[in-house]
């Protein structure tokens, strides 16, 4: 036993010996010439190694380089491409004779690489790229058993640390700058098997956005190097820039999940998010193949959707309109077709526009280019809203259809915090199916065509008393002032169907039922414009004492034609008295007619000296 320790010292005597006299004898620093030499050979660039190429010995056996520099290829303004101030790897050498690698530590400082595309196109990667597709392909031999006789037992790193590393992007092309930096990339540890720790933090700056990225997480890589286990990660991201909301939006994410280098695939689970005030959980799986292939369910607190919508760049409304985009434009949807997407979200409230909507459920699936929105589920306004969407992206013009259902929603807070307007009250229900071709602003208000019903039950027009418009009128006509009155007309019922084609809104069976008045009519509504034409019959069932009149006010029986026109916030209300009292004044004049006429006749008889008593 004591002859083999005797020879493995020896061995490792021996070893250390040969190490020692070879960094002795050999210097790297005498071939810097030639390294450089053969860089210029190959790529046409210059390489220069400023710094010392130095050996480490102790505790481990490393190599040290600083200070390198690769230059720019001619016609380039900036004379350098990339450089390095730092590099130190070591390596344990006893773990060699037993054919593992275990290297102590990698130390990378300061790479700085900028990469340039000048206006013509040329950048300054061009000349290495057609070099290395120039080289003739190295020819490899089938793998046999005898080839695995030489490979490694095993590979574990030390600490890993790599920091201050920045990417430059510069396209003069198309004007657009992008600046990657990696602050620093820390592992503790790579032993297959084994958990490490890591740490990243990067920046990444484009145009007028910067975004801080810092992930630390726990890890095991498999043996086979085939499958990563997250343990416990942790992003967090920060975004800021004028286009940002509030000009900043911090992002927080949190889980633990496996990454499959085979599939490749990621399934992440417990999956905790903060994204500005929105929070939430879930799970989240991705597989790569042909066509990405994303699988996810995650349910939300409160969404303010106005704490995500970007900012004007201090553009007033009145500027905004003053540049609308090109209302001919086709979105581009051709992202669509790039993935697979199957997944649930859930809100438990949403805030948008002014409009509050709770238990929001949405189930969305993407295939093909086929986005399915169904089903679209929320609570509003004492009532629920169901619909379905789908988004058609096969086609270089995109199409649509969608159903959507409203049930016993009060109609007057929704209006008005909707679209500020207060059109109508009651409880509502309505219908519509909507479908068109073509997703530019023109063709979504010209093209799409549909049609719907809708039904307000137990409530009333507001802005407008239609039995106080007919007895002002009446009372005009007369000489005499009616009594103003709320301007609100109250229904039991307003029903109706509506169809939509080129850009109008038809309604041909408004009816209106309440127990003063009924109301039948007809019209159209231009979306382009977002006006009303409307003309209908309004007739008078009752007295108007239940609404304001008086007994002796008694409108009964009386059918007056009603005009509704102008634009949605400010709808013109028209009444046509004389054509509805049109009957009952003629019959009047031919009662005064007939009274003057006698009366004439009287006072020509006397002043012919006849006596109306006569009979001759």
């Amino acid at each position: 036993m004591k002859k083999l320790l005797y020879i493995v010292a020896g061995v490792v005597a021996a070893l250390v010996l040969a190490v020692v006299v070879f960094t002795a004898v050999f210097d790297p620093n005498d071939y810097k010439d030639e390294i450089s030499g053969a860089v210029k050979d190959a790529t046409g660039r210059d390489l220069v190694i400023a710094g010392d190429i130095g050996w480490n010995l102790f505790p481990n056996f490393g190599l040290g380089l600083a200070d390198v520099t690769f230059s720019n290829p001619a016609g380039f303004a900036e004379p350098i491409m990339a450089s390095l101030k730092k590099l130190d790897v070591s390596v344990a050498l006893l773990p060699l004779i037993g054919g593992n690698l275990e290297v102590s530590h990698i130390a990378v400082d300061e790479l700085s690489v900028k990469l340039t595309t000048l206006p013509d196109g040329t950048d300054n990667l061009a000349d290495l790229t057609s070099a290395s597709s120039a080289d003739k392909p190295v020819e490899t031999q089938p793998a046999d058993s005898s080839s695995s006789k030489g490979s490694l037992a095993s590979v574990k790193l030390g600490a890993i640390a790599i920091t201050n590393i920045s990417l430059a992007v510069d396209n003069q092309q198309t004007m657009s700058q992008q600046q990657v930096t990696l602050n620093y990339f820390k592992l503790n540890q790579f032993v297959p098997g084994e958990r490490s720790e890591a740490a990243l933090m990067a920046e990444v700056k484009s145009d007028d956005t910067d975004i801080s990225i810092a992930i630390e997480s726990a890890i095991t890589i498999a043996e086979a190097f085939d499958l990563i286990e997250l343990h416990e990660l942790a992003l967090q991201a920060d975004i800021k820039g004028p286009s940002i909301p509030n000009g900043e939006l911090n992002k927080k994410i949190s889980g633990h999940g496996l990454i499959d280098l085979a599939g490749p695939s990621v399934d992440l689970k417990d999956i905790q998010i903060e994204v500005g005030s929105l929070t939430g959980s879930g799970w989240f799986k991705f597989q790569q193949q042909a066509v990405p292939d994303i699988q996810m369910a995650l349910a939300f607190d409160t969404l303010n959707v106005d704490e995500f919508t970007p900012v004007s760049n201090g553009e007033s409304p009145e500027e905004a309109k003053k540049t609308p985009g090109d209302p001919d434009a086709e979105p581009d949807l051709s992202a669509l077709k790039s993935v697979n997407f199957d997944g649930d979200l859930s809100f438990n409230k949403v805030l948008v526009a002014g409009l509050t909507v709770t238990n929001v459920k949405l189930h969305a699936n993407l295939k093909d280019g086929v986005l399915d929105a169904n089903p679209i589920h929320l609570d509003l306004y004492d009532g629920t809203a169901d619909a379905r969407a789908v988004l058609n992206a096969q086609q270089p013009v995109g199409s649509y259809r969608s159903e959507f259902k409203l049930n016993s929603v009060q109609a007057l807070p929704l209006l008005t915090d909707l679209a500020e307007l207060t059109m109508v009250s009651g409880n509502a229900n309505f219908d519509m199916d909507i479908r068109g071709t073509g997703l530019s602003t023109n063709k979504l208000k010209t093209a799409s065509t549909g049609n719907g019903n809708f039904a307000f039950k137990d409530g009333a027009l507001e802005g407008v008393n239609i039995a106080q418009m007919i007895r002002s009128a009446k009372a005009m006509l007369k000489g005499e002032k009616a009594s103003e009155e709320v301007k609100k007309t109250d229904f039991s019922a307003l029903t109706g169907s509506f169809s939509l084609a080129k850009g109008v809104v038809n309604n041909p069976d408004l009816k209106l039922a309440s127990p003063l008045l009924r109301v039948d009519g007809k019209g159209d509504m231009d979306v382009v414009a977002s006006t009303l034409d409307y003309a209908a019959s309004v007739e008078m069932v009752a007295t108007s004492k239940g609404q304001g009149g008086s007994e002796s006010d008694d409108l009964a029986g009386l059918t007056v034609p009603l005009k509704v026109s102008g634009p949605l916030d400010d709808l013109d209300y028209g009444i046509d008295m004389s054509a509805a009292l049109k009957g009952e004044y003629e019959e009047k004049l031919e009662q005064e007619k007939e009274k003057g006429l006698k009366k004439l006749s009287d006072k020509l008889g006397g002043f012919l000296g006849g006596n109306k008593d006569d009979k001759n």
